[in-house]
C-alpha cells in the first residue's frame, strides 16, 4: 500500500521455485593389452517450477484527492491520504495473475574413451562424446515458440500489409519444445603424456577438446500472466471501487495461446529463436614440462631439516642455554614438540594439501 506524503507498507514475496534432478549413469571398463577402453552414458531429467507471486495480492494507492475540497484538483492545502485510506477510497489499484510454468529438460550423453599406453614413456588418450540438448518443455504447453515473421497479422490497417506474430508450443502443429534439439553435438577429445628422458622424470602433457555448452532456454510466458486494474472513479469523479472490494468483476484471466498471432499486439514482446545453435567451445592446450614428485620430495626433506634447525634455535632462546634437540630432551619438552608437530600435520590436512616424503 502506498500513501501520498507518507511511507508505504508492503510485503516482499519471492517466487516459489521448487526443482528436482534425476540422473542415471553407468560405465564399462575393458582392458585389451595396452588399451584401457571405457564406455558409458548418462541420462538426466531436470524439472523446475516457477510459481510467480509478485503483486498477487495487489497494490493499492491512496492520495488526498478523495478527502480534499475538490477531487478533480490537486489541492495541497486540503485532504489527507490516510483519511482516504480510512474511507477505503483508492486512487489506483491493480493485481496480477502470474505465470506458473512447470518445465522439464532431458539430456542424454554417451561417450567412449581409450587410454593407450603406447610405450613406457608415451601415453595417448582418445575419446568421443555425444550430447543432445533436448528442448525445454512445459507440462501444459504454457510457453512461446518463436515468432513467425511471414504470417499475416490479424490486425488490419488500410494501405499496409501487416505480418508477424508470436507462436506457441504445441499449437497449430508447433513442437512442444522451446527450440529445436541439437543432435550433432559430436565432441572429440584427445591428450598425450610423454616422458622426455628415460633417466629423468620430466613429462610433457597436452590435449585438445571440443565442447557444447547447454543453454536451457525457456520460450517465454507472454500471454500466460495478466494484470487487472481497478476502476476507482466514475465519469463524474465519484468513488467507485473501494478497498473492501477493489475488483468486483474478478481478475482478468490470462488469454494463454488463444489470441494466437494477436498476442501482445500494441505492446512490447520478446521471444527466443527456436533455431538457435548450441554454444560451441574448442580448447587446445599444453602443460609445460614439469618435474615428477621426486623434486617435491627433495623440497620436503630440506623443509624438515630447516624445521629441525629452527626448533633447536627456539629451545636455545627459551632456555637461555644450548639444548640438543632429540631424545636427550626432558620428557615435557619432547611431549610439547610432538604435540606441536602433530598439530601442524593436522592443520596441513584440513585444506586438502598433503605432502609426501
Amino acid at each position: 500500500m502506498n500513501f501520498q506524503n507518507y511511507i508505504g507498507t508492503s510485503v516482499e514475496d519471492n517466487d516459489l521455485s521448487p526443482s528436482e534432478n534425476f540422473s542415471a549413469q553407468g560405465s564399462l571398463l575393458k582392458i585389451v593389452r595396452s588399451h584401457s577402453l571405457k564406455f558409458g552414458g548418462e541420462y538426466r531429467v531436470i524439472r523446475y517450477a516457477d510459481v510467480g507471486v509478485q503483486n498477487g495480492e495487489g497494490s493499492y494507492m491512496f492520495t488526498r484527492g478523495w478527502t480534499s475540497s475538490n477531487p478533480q484538483v490537486d489541492d495541497t492545502t486540503t485532504g489527507n491520504a490516510i483519511g482516504s485510506f480510512l474511507l477505503g477510497d483508492m486512487s489506483a489499484a491493480q493485481a496480477t495473475i502470474n505465470a506458473a510454468p512447470y518445465l522439464t529438460w532431458r539430456y542424454p550423453v554417451v561417450f567412449v574413451q581409450d587410454d593407450w599406453k603406447v610405450s613406457k614413456r608415451l601415453t595417448v588418450n582418445l575419446g568421443l562424446r555425444w550430447d543432445e540438448e533436448m528442448p525445454v518443455q512445459e507440462r501444459y504447453n504454457r510457453q512461446e515458440r518463436g515468432f513467425d515473421f511471414a504470417a499475416k497479422s490479424p490486425i488490419a490497417a488500410p494501405g499496409y500489409n501487416l505480418t508477424g506474430g508470436l507462436l506457441f508450443a504445441g499449437v497449430n502443429g508447433q513442437s512442444r519444445g522451446a527450440f529445436n534439439p541439437t543432435k550433432n553435438a559430436w565432441q572429440p577429445r584427445g591428450g598425450v603424456a610423454y616422458q622426455l628422458f628415460s633417466n629423468r622424470p620430466l613429462v610433457f602433457r597436452g590435449g585438445f577438446g571440443r565442447y557444447f555448452l547447454p543453454t536451457y532456454e525457456f520460450g517465454g510466458s507472454l500471454g500466460f500472466s495478466r494484470v487487472t486494474a481497478a476502476q476507482t472513479t466514475t465519469p463524474d469523479y465519484l468513488p467507485l471501487a473501494t478497498l473492501s472490494n477493489p475488483f468486483p468483476g474478478g481478475l482478468l484471466q490470462p488469454t494463454g495461446a488463444a489470441a494466437g498471432l494477436a498476442t501482445g499486439v500494441g505492446g512490447a514482446i520478446s521471444f527466443n529463436d527456436p533455431n538457435r545453435r548450441a554454444l560451441r567451445l574448442a580448447v587446445l592446450g599444453r602443460i609445460p614440462v614439469r618435474a615428477l614428485p621426486w623434486l617435491a620430495r627433495r623440497r620436503v626433506v630440506r623443509r624438515k631439516q630447516n624445521q629441525r634447525a629452527s626448533g633447536q634455535q627456539e629451545h636455545q632462546r627459551a632456555d637461555g642455554r644450548s639444548v640438543r634437540v632429540g631424545h636427550g630432551l626432558p620428557v615435557a619438552v619432547r611431549a610439547e614438540s610432538l604435540l606441536r608437530h602433530s598439530s601442524e600435520q593436522h592443520d596441513a590436512g584440513l585444506d586438502g594439501h598433503y605432502t609426501a616424503a
